[in-house]
């Protein structure tokens, strides 16, 4: 149970440092909106910072992580006018990402 419980602890780390990600682009965060779910092997990052903005108002982090590390293997993120992705979009735009790069190869 002791594994569980770490990876459990992981997990909230790396909405945390999604969540300080948001903060250092702009501290005016009125709330956050986490969609953030974990899976077999890897824990899918979503979080909205939203603001008072007139426009702009929503700053959003996706990534994605192995379960038992802080360290993201993708990470994304922008400011937008409202809440334009789901889960199955970060998943969709990191193989894109790591397809692009292995075409390199």
């Amino acid at each position: 149970m002791a594994w569980e419980s770490m990876l459990q602890e992981t997990f909230k780390e790396q909405i945390e440092i999604e969540k300080q990600s948001i903060v250092d682009y702009n501290s005016d965060i009125k709330e956050f909106i986490n969609l953030s779910i974990q899976e077999d092997e890897i824990n899918v990052i979503l979080i909205y910072g939203v603001t008072n903005s007139k426009s702009f108002n929503h700053i959003y982090r996706m990534a994605i992580y192995p379960k038992a590390s802080t360290g993201a293997v993708y990470r994304a993120g922008n400011v937008i006018d409202y809440q334009a992705y789901d889960v199955q979009d970060v998943k969709s735009r990191a193989k894109g990402y790591f397809n692009h790069y292995i075409n390199k190869l």
